[in-house]
């Protein structure tokens, strides 16, 4: 239950999961799954990965805040 002065329409627009273009996505790099913030149209700032490979976790080049390039 939620309590709030706030309407409904916008509390529950902004968990709806909408992904604007500066919110993170889900792509595939390397082989890796991840979760990616855009920062131009050929690279992204890595959020996290998503990855069930214990060696991706290892890789310094995928470690969250490394830029990755999109292709």
């Amino acid at each position: 239950m939620l309590y709030t002065i706030v309407p409904y329409n916008q509390v529950w627009d902004e968990l709806d999961g909408s992904v604007s273009s500066n919110e993170s996505q889900e792509v595939m790099v390397q082989g890796c799954v991840m979760q990616v913030t855009p920062i131009d149209s050929g690279s992204a700032t890595v959020v996290r990965l998503l990855s069930t490979n214990p060696s991706d976790y290892l890789n310094p080049a995928l470690q969250p805040g490394s830029v990755v390039l999109l292709r």
